[in-house]
């Protein structure tokens, strides 16, 4: 499958979840994976989703890991923090 289709998969949850929030995308600095950071109203929300995370799910079944792991809820809970995505879970 096409990285492209998998960042996409991450954007749009992303998306969804912060709809008047700005995404950058870029290389995490550590070279873990892709770093994402959400502005919206005054805040930062930042994950990294992991090469592993990447490699190991097919575009379509993304946002319903990363849902099923609670992506969304720890960033709202946690701005300014980076929450790291890996085939594990979450962690900081």
């Amino acid at each position: 499958m096409s990285d492209a289709a998998k960042l996409d998969a991450v954007r749009q949850l992303l998306q969804n979840a912060f709809p008047k929030g700005t995404i950058q995308e870029d290389v995490d600095p550590d070279e873990i994976g892709r770093r994402f950071t959400v502005t919206c109203q005054g805040a930062r929300y930042i994950t990294v989703i992991s090469r592993e995370f990447l490699d190991s799910h097919a575009p379509e079944r993304i946002a319903g890991k990363l849902n099923s792991f609670l992506l969304i809820e720890h960033l709202r809970d946690m701005k300014d923090t980076t929450v790291i995505v890996t085939n594990g879970g979450l962690s900081l």
